[in-house]
């Protein structure tokens, strides 16, 4: 490959040797992918040894520590010290924020027990954390299987900055009963031998669906089949809403638990963070985490640092500031009570708009999708183009959706008072009846 630099090479050279299938993933940007020993590396190595003075890091001292304004000081909390605050937090993030989410990963998914996944790296955000992973595997024209239902962002992540395309199928049947499996294994039939990448978004944007365990376990077996004629599997876990889940009859870990060690053809990234985990949306800090059958600790390492090649490439690293709160805020004692209060309200409302989506009187307006979880509820109008639809809301109404396809509204009841669900379904049937 031209114009590969030593390190990249070397990096290759370990996944090639320990995991030649991993290797055979990667993008060409990935394969070019690695972490310079420039400044960063030089100053820490500074840090072990320069026992006298540190003339290293691109930062300004004072008094030992990171030099500061008083100004900005006093709006922070005085627990915290400067060194949380103020200096660079490393490419791969705070190790021992990532050592606690790797921690948590593992106890919130049981699934998971005694398989093998990489550290997570901190991402400036979910967003960036799909970036970096579409970056390291997605090349142009690559084919990324995708259930119609998504985050319009993907295409614009994948597809408009990378050049993949997307292979979409139906996700749910024609009456809305389930997953829709065969459009799933036409797609995988029809890409059958060659590297696909995969993208699954449970709790989904913008339906809301989550699967059982049945229909995860049935995900896991076909790609395993497929896997073992020769595909070669990407699988993206965009875990945004983890543990948003409604409903004891469908899944409460995540697909990532099940396919970590699936197939030494199946590589599987984690995506996810405190966006919502902990309702911390302005805080950017999320987390890349990689699993696949027989991945060394080796590889691992290898992994982790094409990831922050990426990320010095680009944002250099994620805001210290935030991934300092974060780190306190999942460890601190009342934390737990609080998130479950807060979900608690999630889910009241979730069953009120369950309730009067599926009312009779509306039932010649629209059907409503699968929805156990998440943020969302999504409407498939009868008879309506959803974009037509909406502006008449918003106008006539002053009610705001999104048109998330050509008869699809998604109603996001997260941010509706529950009160107020009822009221605002109720405009929603005369807006369409107007139009009717």
């Amino acid at each position: 490959m031209p114009n590969l630099h030593t390190l990249a090479a070397e990096l290759n050279q370990v996944k090639g040797k320990e995991n030649p299938e991993l290797f055979s993933l990667f993008s060409s940007i990935g394969r070019r992918l690695f972490f310079p020993t420039g400044i960063i590396t030089q100053s820490n190595e500074a840090k072990k040894y320069a026992k006298r003075y540190d003339a290293t890091i691109g930062i300004a001292t004072e008094h030992t520590q990171a030099m500061h304004l008083p100004c900005v000081r006093s709006l922070l909390h005085s627990d915290f010290e400067a060194a949380e605050l103020f200096p660079y937090a490393p490419s791969r993030g705070v190790t021992k924020l990532r050592e606690f989410w790797k921690e948590k990963i593992q106890h919130d998914n049981p699934t998971l027990n005694g398989k093998t996944t990489s550290l997570p790296v901190v991402t400036s955000g979910i967003s960036h954390g799909l970036s970096v992973a579409g970056e390291l595997f997605f090349d142009p024209e690559d084919p990324i299987i995708m259930p119609d239902q998504y985050w319009g962002n993907y295409r614009f992540l994948w597809v408009s900055k990378l050049g993949a395309r997307f292979a979409e199928f139906p996700m749910f049947t024609p009456k809305l009963d389930g997953f829709n499996f065969e459009g799933f294994e036409k797609q995988l039939e029809l890409y059958a031998g060659k590297k696909q990448g995969l993208v699954f978004n449970f709790p989904n944007n913008p339906t809301g669906y989550s699967p059982t365990v049945k229909d995860v376990e049935r995900i896991r077996d076909t790609l395993i089949r497929y896997a073992k004629k020769g595909s070669r599997f990407v699988v993206i876990c965009d875990d945004a809403y983890f543990g948003m889940v409604w409903e004891d009859s469908v899944i409460q870990e995540s697909l990532f638990a099940y396919l970590s060690d699936a197939h030494k053809n199946i590589l599987v990234l984690k995506v996810d963070g405190c966006t919502k985990e902990g309702f911390m949306w302005g805080f950017r800090v999320g987390f890349l985490t990689c699993a696949m059958q027989g991945l060394s600790a080796v590889t691992c390492e290898a992994l982790e640092t094409k990831i922050a090649g990426s990320i010095r490439a680009s944002i250099s690293s994620s805001a210290l500031p935030s991934q300092s709160i974060v780190y306190r805020a999942f460890n601190s004692a009342s934390f737990a009570k609080e998130l479950q209060s807060k979900k608690a309200l999630l889910q009241a409302r979730y069953r009120e708009i369950k309730h009067h989506a599926h009312a009779p009187q509306y039932s010649d307006l629209w059907d409503v999708y699968p929805c156990q979880s998440g943020y969302f509820l999504c409407l498939r109008l009868k008879t309506l183009d959803a974009e037509t639809m909406r502006k008449h809301l918003l106008m006539q109404y002053g009610v705001g959706v999104v048109s998330s396809g050509a008869h699809d509204l998604r109603i996001a009841y997260s941010c509706l008072e529950k009160e107020s669900i009822a009221e605002m379904l109720a405009l929603t049937a005369q807006a369409a009846r107007d139009l009717k």
